[in-house]
């Protein structure tokens, strides 16, 4: 992840199934752990974007940018300052999978530092969750988050992005509304 103009940016191709993810917040953790749900965009009035490689798709919001590269999706916000990266996982558990998102997180990004991870269920499925803060190789401070996820379809990688001082009222209901409308 790189700064583009003081804007985040994430090119793919890039460990862990060719995934670099995006913006998460250790209040989307925490929101997730404390047993709240993520909700499920419904009806026609989002966009959805299909990985036809991978066989995976996802809503997000007008104005957004979804590319695809092979099995690995990214998701940019108009400002570039929330990035959502979606993947095909490694093989191994929820938590090895998880293992493995730190090890490639900590590898690119200076002074990670994790503030916990959970086990939860995102729209019906098995997760685990990890949040933390580094800062990318221009040296700006961002939040991330890696969420392991499994059920039908097989195990996936979402990567979440989002500049260090991004406000989380603002992030949260995006995030969830992204990662809760993906389908396998």
């Amino acid at each position: 992840m790189e700064a583009v103009g003081g804007r985040l940016s994430s090119p793919l191709g890039r460990g862990l199934g060719a995934v670099i993810a995006t913006a998460a917040l250790a209040v989307v953790l925490a929101v997730v752990a404390g047993g709240d749900r993520i909700a499920v965009p419904d009806g026609p009035s989002l966009p959805r974007f299909t990985n036809e490689a991978a066989g995976y798709s996802f809503a997000h919001p007008e104005g957004w940018t979804a590319t695809s590269e092979g099995t690995a999706s990214k998701l940019t916000s108009p400002g570039r300052d929330l990035i959502v990266s979606f993947g095909l996982a490694p093989a191994g558990t929820l938590e090895q999978v998880s293992r493995k998102a730190v090890a490639q997180l900590s590898r690119n990004y200076r002074d990670a530092q994790f503030f916990g991870s959970e086990r939860e269920e995102i729209a019906g499925r098995p997760a685990f969750l990890v949040a933390g803060r580094g800062e990318n190789a221009a040296g700006v401070p961002i939040r991330f988050m890696a969420i392991a996820l499994g059920g039908p379809g097989g195990r996936h990688v979402i990567y979440v992005f989002s500049a260090e001082g991004a406000d989380p009222a603002e992030v949260l209901p995006t995030v969830e509304g992204i990662v809760g409308s993906f389908r396998a």
